[in-house]
């Protein structure tokens, strides 16, 4: 990912977009279940969990939590990288959502 993002800000930087930060975020911590995302999507991670590692139930949460940490962790230690690039960052989730008064529709 380090290659990816370098490369991403070399063609930011060598054209017009020069001033654009590009936007690394995470998402909330999810939870893993047989249910899916919409007509024909999922269930993801469920499959990947169950039907291909067979990984126990009891421990998909903390799994999955894992998951979206080391997304993180990889995304905030590259924008650290590339600090004078201007870099933005955001881990998200629902709660810290909350905290500051966004809601959803």
């Amino acid at each position: 990912m380090d290659a990816v993002l370098g490369n991403l800000l070399a063609q930011r930087d060598a054209n017009i977009n020069i001033d654009v930060p590009p936007l690394l975020h995470t998402y909330d911590y999810l939870t893993p279940g047989n249910a899916q995302a919409g007509p024909g999507l999922g269930p993801w991670p469920y499959n990947a969990m169950n039907d291909l590692h067979g990984v126990p139930s009891r421990e998909w949460n903390a799994l999955a939590d894992r998951l979206i940490d080391r997304l993180a962790d990889m995304w905030f230690t590259l924008a650290a990288k590339y600090a004078g690039s201007n870099v933005n960052t955001v881990h998200a989730s629902f709660s810290s959502a909350m905290a500051v008064g966004i809601r959803p529709r």
